[in-house]
């Protein structure tokens, strides 16, 4: 038997009975109506490595009414060296973490686990395709997208410092299980985009702060051994915890949203993948949004002058002074300017929009 198969004929069926589709607390008679489940691809080569996945319907009768869940399934590729470490995160995610920080903006999850006692990891959610959720498919996310993102990753930020303040000892047990997942710095830079980087910031930003990043990345360059250069930026985010703490996305960029439109406005957003989820500084993820998606024009307005960011982090948890995000924000600055600089539609026009505004702040 295929796994297809024994996902349609032994294991969806087997969730069924243990009711991991009911309400909690309800005593419904129930029964399988019938099951649509086929494989699917994702649209990023990388998550397909990582997992095989599909797509389908789960119609189950309560009292005799049919009803239909559709479902989005990850199944664990043994084969592949990361498999294993990535799909346990994000089990540990949707199983010990969500449930406890009451999260609206991420896929619902019905069942997270292995199947027998050999079998592999699947996780089970809901299809937000099915939904009427859609990925963005421009390269950058406007004024109204970024907002939804923005408040998104803040309430899930706000919500997990509120757990952590409420709740420290249990908080630090589940966010213990969480293997954080080094970013391979081959992926995120290369030696030339280095220099290309250095050399912007010593001929605009010599006297400024930006220029004190400049000597620092001068020194580094005096190592062209990339794992040396990965040494030094890695205990960045991995550092002894401090108050802001939390749990995070990890790789909070567009291809990880999910939005619903009324008409061309998109009016809710999902955050899904939380293969790289960690307990880490909320600049890990801040500062994707800042670098990797926000358009040049909209950065300034959208994330300094409104600061919908801290707004919304606020509106679930008030305790967080503005003095100690500023400190984040710069102490972190170094590596997001590093990040940035490895992708090529990162222009230096783009960069000055950027530095300004961070300059005005920090």
């Amino acid at each position: 038997m295929n796994k297809l198969e024994e996902i349609k004929q032994e294991l969806v069926p087997h969730l069924v009975n243990e009711r991991v589709f009911c309400e909690p607390g309800s005593r419904e008679f129930i029964e399988l109506d019938s099951i649509e489940i086929e494989e699917t691809k994702s649209e990023w080569s990388s998550y397909d490595r990582v997992c095989k996945l599909y797509r389908g319907k789960v119609n189950i009768k309560f009292s005799g009414e049919v009803k239909t869940f559709p479902v989005f399934i990850k199944e664990e590729v043994l084969h592949h060296s990361n498999s294993c470490v990535k799909i346990q995160n994000e089990i540990c995610f949707y199983k010990e973490i969500a449930p406890k920080l009451g999260l609206t903006s991420i896929p619902k999850c019905y069942w997270t686990g292995k199947y027998q006692d050999q079998g592999l990891n699947y996780i089970i959610l809901e299809d937000l395709q099915a939904e009427g959720y859609k990925v963005v498919k421009s390269r950058r996310l406007d004024k109204e997208h970024m907002k939804l993102a923005l408040e998104a990753i803040a309430k899930i930020h706000g919500k997990g410092l509120s757990f952590k303040d409420n709740n420290y000892n249990e908080f630090r047990h589940v966010s213990k299980l969480l293997t954080t997942i080094p970013p391979e710095m081959y992926t995120i830079t290369t030696l030339g985009s280095i220099k290309r980087l250095q050399k912007y910031l010593t001929s605009r930003y010599s006297h400024s702060q930006f220029g004190a990043i400049a000597k620092s990345i001068d020194k580094l360059l005096e190592s062209k051994n990339m794992d040396d250069i990965y040494g030094h930026y890695s205990p960045i985010f991995n550092e002894c915890e401090n108050d802001i703490f939390t749990i995070c996305h990890g790789n909070f960029t567009r291809d990880n949203l999910m939005y619903k439109y009324n008409g061309n406005i998109p009016e809710a957003v999902k955050v899904i993948d939380w293969k790289s989820a960690r307990y880490s500084s909320p600049l890990v993820d801040l500062y994707s949004v800042i670098f990797l998606n926000s358009t040049s024009t909209e950065w300034s307005h959208v994330v300094v002058e409104q600061n919908l960011y801290t707004q919304a982090l606020r509106s679930v948890y008030s305790n967080i002074p503005t003095s100690f995000m500023q400190q984040e924000f710069k102490k972190k600055l170094e590596y997001a300017l590093l990040k940035a600089g490895y992708y090529e539609d990162m222009s230096y026009e783009r960069l000055d929009n950027i530095l300004s505004a961070i300059e005005s702040r920090v």
